[in-house]
């Protein structure tokens, strides 16, 4: 069985920077959608020789708020155990917002009425900001969103919706696709999917 693709749709203010140039770019709705032909994988070398991931920008602190909008506990659930795997990796804190004000990633679901492509099982917004006098290019906020009926009528679990979470709430971070098919930043969702060592290290380089 084919597994869903998986899409980003970067979404920053035109004052900020622009979308990221790729094939499949719909400047109708400013979407990028990803496949393995389309997408340029991009990998540096930190110090030590670890292997990690190129990245556009991260937030400028590694504690970073969050606001889970569902009012299914099911999907609550969903994205407060992926809250927990990213937390895990001792790269980042998320904490949940008292403040709504103070929200900086937003974690939903919905129905997908787009119809723009049917293989779309979640997408993430971020929008950038720049500072300093070098321009640093830093995230600003993030919208995470599970399409609840874009799940194959065959894989509705709870392990499944699960992996989208946790793959989305890492575009949310910062983190860019994986060629690694068993990671959980690979374009396509598996169940199987798991953070790897080598998204740690990312993050880690990233956010330090």
């Amino acid at each position: 069985m084919f597994a869903p693709q998986i899409s980003t749709l970067i979404n920053p203010n035109a004052s900020r920077v622009e979308a990221d140039k790729a094939s499949g770019h719909d400047t109708t709705h400013d979407q990028v959608y990803y496949n393995d032909q389309m997408d340029n994988y991009q990998y540096d070398y930190i110090n030590n020789g670890t292997k990690v991931l190129n990245y556009k920008a991260r937030f400028k602190s590694r504690v970073i708020t969050y606001r889970i909008t569902s009012d299914s506990k099911v999907y609550r659930a969903i994205w407060l155990r992926a809250v927990e795997r990213w937390n895990n990796t001792n790269a980042v804190r998320l904490v949940e917002a008292k403040d709504q004000a103070k929200v900086q990633i937003t974690l939903g679901e919905s129905e997908d009425e787009t119809e723009t492509t049917g293989s779309e099982i979640g997408r993430t917004w971020r929008t950038y900001y720049q500072s300093g006098s070098q321009g640093t290019t830093w995230m600003d906020s993030a919208k995470c969103v599970i399409y609840t009926n874009r799940f194959p009528a065959s894989n509705h679990s709870v392990e499944y919706k699960l992996s989208v979470a946790t793959h989305e709430l890492g575009h949310a971070l910062g983190l860019e696709h994986e060629n690694n098919k068993s990671a959980v930043m690979y374009y396509q969702s598996h169940r199987a999917a798991h953070i790897t060592t080598r998204e740690i290290s990312t993050l880690k380089q990233m956010y330090k």
